[in-house]
């Protein structure tokens, strides 16, 4: 399956795999969410994420994630989500990340086959003079749905990266948002938490940086 470079989603055609939803929910329950309670009202039963290979629309996700900010104090939804992803978490390419040789190769898998979790987004793999970048722009749902998915993406990027390359101190060097910084500056520090290293915000494009050489 090729990429989606060239996909031009809209809401009504985005969709994401049941497996993140099943993920989604089990996680936001960990945290205390009523996750579940929220998807009965919506008609929306977990049941329906039981087979994790069916895909769902984002229209449902953009839907919890709304109605969770509207009534919890979650800020920052899509990087609580990055911090506790595994291999296991992205289905059948988490497990073939697992057989990889190198850091470059499970870079080459995500960007081939990004298609197989959503279509929501486009992975690419950029390169300057000593260090690798690997972009992530979200193609669907509103504002604030984007900035959760990119954060989660960019989050979960770092985590799989750091339990591949076990004891590689700089991955990453830097990473790079498109979105604005969160209003609140005490925010900020979950951010650092996450990615310990400088993180910056209103930039051109959504990335985190490595040293090439760990590819």
């Amino acid at each position: 399956m090729a990429d989606n470079k060239n996909n031009t989603t809209d809401a009504d055609g985005a969709w994401v795999s049941a497996r993140h939803m099943q993920y989604f929910v089990s996680i936001g329950e960990a945290f205390g969410l009523p996750v579940t309670e929220i998807l009965k009202e919506a008609g929306l039963p977990t049941s329906r994420f039981s087979d994790g290979d069916n895909t769902m629309p984002v229209s449902t996700l953009e839907f919890l994630l709304e109605q969770l900010s509207e009534r919890f104090e979650t800020p920052l939804l899509g990087l609580q989500l990055a911090g506790q992803v595994q291999p296991s978490t992205f289905g059948v390419l988490g497990m073939l990340t697992q057989a990889c040789g190198t850091f470059g190769d499970v870079m080459s898998l995500i960007v081939r086959f990004n298609g197989l979790l959503s279509n929501i987004g486009h992975t690419s793999l950029r390169h300057s003079p000593g260090e690798a970048h690997v972009q992530w722009d979200c193609l669907a749902g509103g504002p604030a749905f984007r900035r959760h998915a990119t954060d989660y993406v960019l989050g979960s990027f770092t985590v799989l990266g750091r339990a591949l390359l076990y004891g590689k101190p700089m991955l990453p060097l830097r990473v790079n948002f498109a979105h604005e910084a969160p209003k609140n500056p005490a925010l900020l520090v979950h951010y650092h938490a996450l990615f310990r290293c400088p993180v910056y915000f209103n930039q051109p494009v959504s990335e985190m940086i490595v040293p090439a050489q760990y590819l």
